[in-house]
């Protein structure tokens, strides 16, 4: 079996360096990092080694070397000489530069980094690695060429991008200056002659852009006077035309070899004085931490605080060499606010002590040194120039002859105490921060012995404070060196003995006292002394008076550093009163934990102020808890462990807004608060009543709230609520339906006569095709109108409808097919019929318009993609379902339903749901009397209906209309071919609606019908009755103003008893129909209708039995 292994590749690196010891140690770091490492002592013997065919894969070189250095070394590498080494990158190890140099030289080289020696090896190897990675791209040069001769700028541009660099030109002075401030270019060659003025105008504003960059002039002109004027402007260089490009090159690199250099020794002459200032500034350090070791050590001292001071402002002030030095306290007077009071200076020979001045007694911040002030309480120190200050501050300096100033806090356990000062008379200084910091510790050295100062004072103080507390008690107190003997008593104890306290300091209890008095103390003294820990009693003592007196006495011991007893401390305080008034309160809870028991409504009491629940009765027990002892330790604010409180919203209680925590918390009396209690078992409603309870001093020390259970109450008003509700929906959709059918009966007679006249001048404009249009839009306009019309009919249940007896299974069969091209063919519809499905008596038209109807809501509901389900079903509900479902019937009924699986609604919406003109979809989208239409069609055949829906789950619309339990034989269906609807019988039209008379008749008349036409009841019977020859028809409106159509056709009957009759109406009002539905051999025409439709009806009634 062969075996192949894949061959590492060993990246080489060259390295460059005249010193042997730098070159062998770069060598071994990179050797060690498994690179192969050539090295060589000068740039001659690498370039002549190197082979450009096969380039190492890093350069490392020094700067400075013999021969052949760096800078040539590496602008030989980039150069077109040595095109194969020109992308291998270049680190250079140089001792040179460093800081922000370091970027300026890898720009002039061309290198790709740069490290300073010597180097350390983790940064020198992960600098290499990253550059054998690629992730240090080479910096580019940047040359703006200023040459108005194209060919010339194209040459030197060409020669510039071969060497490396990116070139832009620009011709004129104006662009010149315009690429320049847009772009950082590194270099610039200017001609002197330019077509629009002189090439070294640009030389000051180059050099103001940017101070280092490289600017060279060429000319024609030889003129010395020329070039030197240029290098007095800032040229690095001149050049005389014509040139060659190789020279060009040399000179650009000579040049920024230069600027380099000068910038290097610019960095060193800056660090020589950097190095000067440190040094100065570390003698003066010396000086200064001498001078802070010495004032550290006064202070510490012992004796007159004062004195201390002043000794340390003498050393400080010979230390930092000012003129004065002073030491000021922070006071607060209730005048004035906060001021600064003078407590002690030192001087310099010559200038004048300002320690006697009265005026810095008390003197007030505000109105000379306000911004003093908020320096020295943020902490910090206060230096400035008298003569950079603004007023009113450097005016009072000047008075003094000040010239600087600098102020030091001092704080004292965190309080501004005062400040040390310093001033200077004869030369201002500026406070460097080393000294501030210096004196910063000196004055918290003035602070560290203020502290023990202050201790000292307080200790003496304290002592005086507590005799003057222990006298003060009205608790006895009295200290014991032995059982039996006293050490120390305060008044209350002496005056309770009948003593005064020195008669009884450091005596025997038998010196002051009765012996048997003496013997009672003493047993109660023995304890502690025994056990060495505090004991605990109540005891009937005599007074003075020979009063027994209950005191509660408590012993405590004071034990040394061996754990001996020093003495014991005794208090005793009289209790006789409050053991009366506790006996008292017992007497009084029992009473109170009686009454509570006993009240008939849950009771709670919480103490103030933690809100523990300390009362309570069986019916708080009973509503809120589980078990009696769940309620013994609770508090309020963990009440939520057993229920939740709510408003009558559903907003939830927060702890702090309970009756019972505002009566305990504020004082609050709350009456009549109805709160929703939910626990596991189920909500409850209570009213809540709440007060505080306060003792004889008014505080608040426990609440009481009584909350009776007023849940079934909630209830039965809840339930009346939906009632009222329904009854009210129901009154409005009557009211809306009436008005809906008496706009519809003059509505109607107005579309009748558009309609009717619209048809009858289509029939006689001949070939006039731009009028036939116009008028096919009216009659179009006038039919969706009256479509309009029996919508608003059908929901106001006003329709005229001709019920039928059939099966519901067998009508939905029948639209099917209409419907599913209705929905489209992406919504899947679904069909689920009942079996054994019982008759129903409906107008098949209803059916239809309700399928449509819902249908079009299920798909605007889906959208795309989704499912429409309609199914039937036998139902029977019985008066308890009807009960629990209010606008439900008792009986049996047949479920229509249509279900989808849309976007749903709220309950909102719901609510008006079957409102007319109620739509959620954009305007011109919807009439809103779809559903309206449905409700309307639902409720006039006896049934009723229900909608199911819930946001984002779908609707479910279920219509339940009554079974036809009578046998009857099942309607068939009839197809009745007409061949011709026209006549020549006698018909007596009668419309009190005068359009309507005269549209009629024409259209009657057009048919070839004789026509007798009567605008009252009156006139068609007065012409009835001169009519010599038979009348076939009656043609009659339902609602007129004398007489109303079905009384018309029985008087006329009595003239012609085979006289046929055809009413005619926008709605029936029950004159000829029974809630809309025509009785037997009723023949009817609904207003407005059409020229055909009337044609084809009269001749149907003329021709039936």
């Amino acid at each position: 079996m062969l075996q192949h292994q894949t061959q590492k590749i060993i990246p080489t690196a060259v390295v460059v360096n005249d010193d042997v010891t730098q070159l062998n140690i770069l060598t071994r770091l990179l050797r060690k990092e498994g690179i192969e490492a050539l090295a060589y002592e000068s740039a001659e013997v690498a370039l002549s080694a190197m082979d450009e065919s096969t380039p190492p894969d890093l350069i490392v070189t020094d700067l400075y070397m013999p021969g052949v250095d760096g800078w040539r070394f590496c602008r030989l590498l980039r150069s077109s000489e040595y095109p194969g080494f020109n992308e291998v990158p270049i680190l250079v190890v140089s001792a040179t530069f460093a800081g922000s140099e370091v970027s300026r030289v890898n720009a002039v080289l061309g290198a790709n980094a740069f490290l300073s020696s010597p180097v350390e090896g983790e940064r020198f190897i992960s600098l290499v690695r990253s550059l054998l990675a690629g992730e240090r791209p080479r910096f580019q040069l940047r040359i703006l060429i200023v040459e108005d001769s194209r060919n010339l700028a194209d040459l030197f541009k060409k020669t510039f991008e071969q060497d490396g660099y990116y070139a832009e030109i620009a011709v004129t002075l104006n662009s010149a200056i315009d690429l320049f401030e847009q772009k950082p270019f590194d270099m610039t060659l200017i001609d002197y002659h330019l077509s629009d003025g002189k090439g070294d105008k640009l030389l000051m504003q180059f050099k103001k852009i940017r101070p280092d960059v490289i600017c060279i002039m060429m000319t024609e002109d030889p003129s010395p006077e020329l070039a030197l004027a240029w290098m007095r402007k800032g040229a690095a260089a001149y050049l005389r035309k014509p040139f060659e490009p190789q020279y060009l090159l040399e000179l650009c690199t000579r040049a920024r070899r230069e600027r380099a250099l000068l910038g290097v020794e610019d960095l060193l002459e800056a660090r020589t004085q950097e190095l000067r200032k440190s040094e100065t500034a570390l003698r003066r350090r010396l000086i200064y931490e001498r001078c802070a070791a010495e004032c550290i050590q006064c202070l510490a001292k012992s004796g007159d605080l004062l004195e201390r001071l002043q000794r340390v402002l003498q050393l400080v002030r010979d230390a930092v060499q000012s003129d004065r030095a002073y030491i000021f306290m922070h006071e607060y007077n209730p005048v004035t606010g906060p001021c600064m009071t003078q407590l002690c200076e030192s001087c310099a020979k010559g200038i004048i002590p300002q320690i006697d001045n009265a005026n810095l007694q008390q003197l007030a911040y505000e109105p000379v040194a306000p911004s003093l002030l908020s320096c020295l309480k943020a902490g910090m120190p206060f230096a400035r120039v008298v003569a950079e200050m603004t007023e009113p501050e450097r005016k009072i300096l000047e008075a003094q002859d000040i010239l600087s100033i600098l102020i030091v806090p001092i704080f004292n356990d965190d309080r501004l105490w005062g400040f040390i000062g310093f001033d200077d008379c004869t030369v201002a200084r500026y406070w460097q921060k080393n000294d501030i910091c210096i004196l910063r510790t000196i004055a918290d050295g003035v602070a560290a012995a203020l502290d023990r100062w202050k201790a000292f004072e307080d200790l003496k103080e304290k002592s005086r404070e507590q005799r003057l507390l222990l006298d003060g008690l009205d608790t006895q107190v009295w200290y014991l060196s032995n059982p039996e003997t006293y050490r120390r008593v305060n008044l209350a104890h002496a005056d309770f003995l009948g003593r005064h306290p020195k008669d009884i300091a450091h005596k025997r209890l038998e010196e002051f006292m009765p012996q048997d008095l003496a013997e009672f103390y003493r047993a109660g003294n023995m304890e502690v002394f025994e056990t060495g820990q505090p004991v605990y009693s109540e005891e009937w003592i005599p007074n003075a008076n020979g009063e027994r007196r209950l005191i509660k006495i408590t012993r405590t011991p004071k034990l040394d550093e061996k754990g001996k007893i020093e003495f014991v401390i005794c208090t005793g305080t009289d209790i006789t009163e409050e053991k009366k008034a506790r006996e008292e309160e017992s007497h009084v809870l029992r009473l109170l934990e009686f009454a509570i028991a006993q009240m008939p409504f849950p009771v709670l009491i919480a103490e103030a102020p933690d809100g523990k629940i300390t009362h309570f009765n069986q019916g708080a027990t009973g509503l809120l808890f589980k078990q009696p002892e769940d309620i013994r330790s609770i508090v309020l604010d963990d009440h939520r462990d057993f229920w939740q409180t709510f408003y009558p919203d559903g907003t939830p209680y927060s702890v702090d807004d309970l009756p019972l925590t505002q009566a305990i918390r504020y004082g609050k009396i709350t009456k009549n608060a109805e709160i929703i209690v939910r626990r596991k078992e189920g909500d409850r409603w209570i009213m809540a009543s709440a007060a505080p309870l306060r003792d004889e001093r008014g505080r608040i020390i426990a609440g009481i709230v009584v909350f009776p259970d007023i849940t079934e109450q909630k209830q039965a008003e809840a339930e009346q609520q939906k009632l009222q509700a329904q009854l009210n929906q129901a009154q409005k959709m009557e009211s809306v339906g009436r008005l809906a059918g008496g706009v519809a009966h003059d509505f109607n007679n107005m579309l009748g006569v558009i309609l009717g006249h619209a048809e009858m001048a289509l029939q006689n404009v001949g070939e006039n095709q731009v009028l036939q249009a116009d008028l096919m839009e009216i009659k179009q306009a006038s039919q969706r109108s009256a479509d309009l019309t029996r919508q608003l009919l059908a929901f106001a249940r006003k329709q005229t409808i001709e019920p039928q007896i059939f099966d519901l299974n067998h009508g939905v069969n029948n639209i099917m097919k209409m419907l599913h091209r209705l929905i489209g063919e992406d919504i899947e519809l679904v069909w689920l019929p009942g079996q054994g499905l019982w008759r129903v008596n409906v107008d098949p038209s209803q059916i239809d318009q309700i399928l449509a109807n819902l249908c079009v809501n299920a798909r605007d509901a889906i959208g795309a993609g989704g499912r429409v389900t309609i199914e039937t079903a036998n139902m029977v509900f019985d008066e308890v379902h009807c009960i629990k479902h209010p606008g439900s019937i008792p009986g049996e009924y047949v479920l229509l339903a249509v279900s989808d699986d849309g976007c749903g609604m709220g309950k909102e919406t719901q609510r008006k749901l079957f409102e007319p003109f109620f739509t959620t979809k954009e305007p011109g989208k919807g009439t809103g009397l779809g559903l309206a239409t449905v409700y309307g069609i639902v409720k006039q055949n006896n049934g009723f209906i229900n909608v199911y829906s819930e946001l984002g789950h779908g609707t479910a619309v279920k219509i339940y209309l009554p079974r036809y339990a009578h046998k009857s034989t099942l309607r068939s269906e009839k197809d009745t071919l007409k061949l011709s609807a026209s006549g020549s019988e006698t018909i007596l039209l009668v419309e009190d609606e005068p359009a309507i008379l005269r549209m009629t008749a024409m259209m009657l008349k057009l048919q070839g019908y004789a026509v007798l036409a009567a605008a009252t009841p009156g006139k068609a019977i007065s012409l009835a009755r001169e009519h010599a020859s038979d009348i076939h028809l009656l043609i009659t409106d339902v609602v007129m103003p004398e007489m109303n159509g079905r009384d018309l056709a029985k008087n006329l009957s009595s003239l012609y008893p085979d006289i046929k009759c055809l009413f005619m109406s926008g709605y029936t009002a029950d004159i000829i129909a029974h809630h809309g539905m025509l009785d037997k051999g009723v023949h009817f025409i609904n207003k407005p209708f059409s020229i055909n439709g009337l044609a084809t009806i009269v001749r149907d009634v003329l021709d039936g039995d």
